[in-house]
């Protein structure tokens, strides 16, 4: 009886061990019918979303090329470049630029160098570098190091001026060759060599690099910078120029062509627009004392004078911060694998977008650290700004030829009377909200591009689906794209 009795239990627990084991099959089943119906619903929500986002960007770039084309055909301007672009000023705008003729995807539009170039810092591993065109010099160099013809690979002497120096002070400056340090010595270098300045004046030199790094601001230092140059382009005795350029001539080449505001006004409604103004004054008094004495080497020595004033001081730190681009340049140690006998792809010094945007590069990534520098290039210097931006800018060192080369591409191709635009920002998977606040913020104007007519018409579900999914081409932006972009320190 006793075994019968255990018998049925163990049949009873069996059976209520079925019951549940077939009820939590049902429970799968239906939690699992559920997640389909959950994904098949948020499939066909993402489809919609796309249409819509589709259909918007559609629109947008109708309405964009219908505009650009009747704009062109009002829009006066000189011809630049030959006859691929056009410079144009509307009022308003300012001044920009429009292709004059069809332009294919790839072509190269313009290759320039800087017209100025200043490092902005010193990364530990990279060794030095050339100060006229960046190329990295010395043993850091190694098997890679910097490539180009045999002067540019030997090492480097130090700055010409530097030895036997009356004052003691020695020129850090060094030179990928020869070439280029007798450039860098017709140039800014010629009268901010710490070897040919008196006690006062390198005190003054050391003070504005220690103002510009409290300020965090390479503008300052770069201003002081651009002002020998083109004192430098004025001087009687600069066989570049013969007799030497017109102060006017010179003034207008390096900066008075290009849209300019006061550093203080960047700055209006903001807390620091006061001192602002009072690290402008400091700066003028430091110039004065270490460029005074060039002024007087010229033949108007009170129009030369002008250029160290405050206000003029002020407007040229505006300029840079409105035009100037940021230039980073990273020596691939694997260049030579993957390009052979290529030396100028080994070379290549990109420039990678970012006013904010900082690339960490570490051995793993196999690339040396970076240098990071801010450079005036004229032709940037006139592009607007796109979200959508159809010019690539790249910084390269050519083997066939001395410097630094900005070389300017077209990303897409572009119809003729289109405008031609570079990236500010960087702008991949950022909301469209954020970016017309920064450009506003930084620049005084609103975009109006094609991505940002088309994204501001977004709802909010179609908008949370477009940023989804973009963490990868966030990285790349951030790290910094191959697209131009502005030096803005803000």
């Amino acid at each position: 009886a006793r075994a019968r009795e255990d018998e049925q239990e163990e049949d009873e627990e069996e059976e209520e061990e079925e019951a549940e084991g077939e009820v939590e099959e049902d429970e799968l089943d239906e939690d699992g019918d559920k997640e389909d119906e959950d994904e098949e619903s948020q499939e066909d929500d993402e489809q919609q979303s796309r249409r819509r986002c589709l259909s918007a960007y559609a629109m947008s770039a109708h309405e964009y090329m219908e505009e650009q084309t009747r704009d062109a055909d009002a829009c006066a301007g000189s011809a630049i470049l030959g006859s691929t672009v056009v410079l144009c000023t509307e009022a308003g705008r300012g001044s920009f630029m429009r292709a004059t003729r069809d332009i294919i995807a790839g072509e190269v539009v313009s290759e320039q160098q800087p017209l100025t170039l200043l490092r902005r810092n010193c990364c530990e591993g990279f060794g030095p570098a050339c100060l006229q065109c960046l190329r990295s010099v010395g043993e850091a160099s190694g098997a890679a190091g910097g490539g180009g013809t045999e002067e540019h690979r030997a090492q480097p002497p130090p700055c010409s001026a530097a030895r036997g120096c009356p004052n003691g002070v020695e020129c850090d400056a060094v030179f990928c060759s020869e070439a280029c340090a007798a450039q860098a010595m017709l140039g800014h270098h010629g009268l901010l060599c710490r070897a040919k300045l008196a006690p006062a004046q390198v005190a003054a030199q050391r003070a504005i690099d220690q103002l510009s790094k409290d300020w965090g601001n390479p503008h300052l230092s770069m201003a002081v910078q651009l002002t020998a140059g083109i004192l430098a382009a004025s001087r009687l005795d600069n066989p570049r120029t013969a007799t030497g350029m017109l102060l006017s001539d010179a003034f207008q080449s390096l900066e008075g062509k290009f849209v300019s505001a006061s550093w203080v006004k960047l700055a209006e409604g903001a807390a620091d627009g006061a001192c602002r103004a009072e690290a402008i004054k400091d700066l003028a008094v430091h110039a004065e004392v270490l460029l005074g004495p060039a002024c007087c080497d010229l033949a108007d020595d009170t129009a030369a004078r002008l250029l160290l004033e405050p206000q003029a001081l002020g407007l040229r730190i505006g300029m840079l911060g409105l035009v100037a681009i940021r230039a980073r340049v990273d020596r691939p140690e694997v260049a030579d694998v993957a390009a052979g006998d290529d030396a100028a792809a080994a070379t290549d010094a990109v420039l990678l977008a970012g006013d904010t945007a900082c690339r960490g590069v570490g051995p793993e990534d196999g690339l040396v650290p970076e240098i990071d520098a801010s450079a005036l290039v004229s032709f940037a210097a006139h592009c607007n700004h796109s979200c959508m931006p159809n010019l690539d800018l790249n910084f390269r060192h050519d083997p066939h030829r001395q410097g630094l080369w900005c070389i300017i591409t077209a990303t897409r191709a572009i119809a003729a009377g289109e405008e031609i635009t570079i990236q500010y920002i960087p702008v991949v998977a950022v909301p469209v909200a954020q970016r017309r606040e920064k450009l506003q913020r930084m620049w005084g104007f609103q975009c109006s591009c094609i991505r940002c007519r088309a994204e501001a018409n977004f709802s909010e579900v179609d908008a949370a689906w477009f940023c989804s999914g973009c963490d990868v081409f966030r990285r790349h932006d951030d790290s910094g794209s191959s697209c131009g972009e502005s030096d803005c320190e803000e």
